[in-house]
């Protein structure tokens, strides 16, 4: 819940991008949720909802892990990382110690990312995989994982799916 770390995620979130450009020569989202941005991640964070999970190596932040935690449920937003992160494979470490600490706890569910197969690169989907998801194609369906009070997101979450359907809004 430091701020450190929160001011640490966006210049990560800057060289991801930077990096998964060169890597994959396309355009990449730092902020990869309809809506989001720099403030509204701000504000989650100082909501309370938002937690960060950070590797550093020699006092020095690599790699940012954002999430929404809440009985005993988590869901990956995003991660951060920069050069050195990706050359060290800290992302995946991170990943592999968050998995233990959650399984220790008796979590009952982590998403590691929720966006569609149709917006994720090669990148995100080679990333999970690193992890040990297996693809996994669902049609038509819309989850409403999170509990109170993450749920309070739900009626923005519709907002996004009304916006992109209206014609009139695009």
């Amino acid at each position: 819940t430091s701020e450190r770390v929160l001011n640490k995620l966006h210049e990560l979130l800057d060289a991801t991008a930077l990096l998964r450009h060169d890597r994959y020569g396309k355009h990449y989202v730092p902020y990869p949720y309809h809506l989001m941005t720099k403030e509204s991640t701000d504000r989650l964070f100082k909501s309370g909802l938002m937690r960060l999970y950070c590797v550093m190596v020699d006092g020095e932040i690599h790699c940012v892990r954002c999430a929404i935690e809440n009985n005993k449920r988590m869901f990956g937003l995003m991660i951060a990382a920069d050069a050195f992160a990706y050359k060290n494979g800290l992302q995946q470490f991170m990943q592999y110690n968050i998995i233990n600490r959650l399984h220790a706890e008796g979590y009952k569910y982590y998403n590691i990312a929720g966006i569609s197969p149709l917006d994720e690169g090669p990148g995100l989907a080679e990333y999970k995989e690193s992890l040990g998801c297996m693809p996994q194609n669902v049609y038509g369906v819309y989850t409403r994982f999170i509990t109170f009070p993450q749920n309070m997101l739900n009626p923005v979450m519709n907002m996004g799916k009304k916006k992109k359907k209206n014609e009139k809004l695009k």
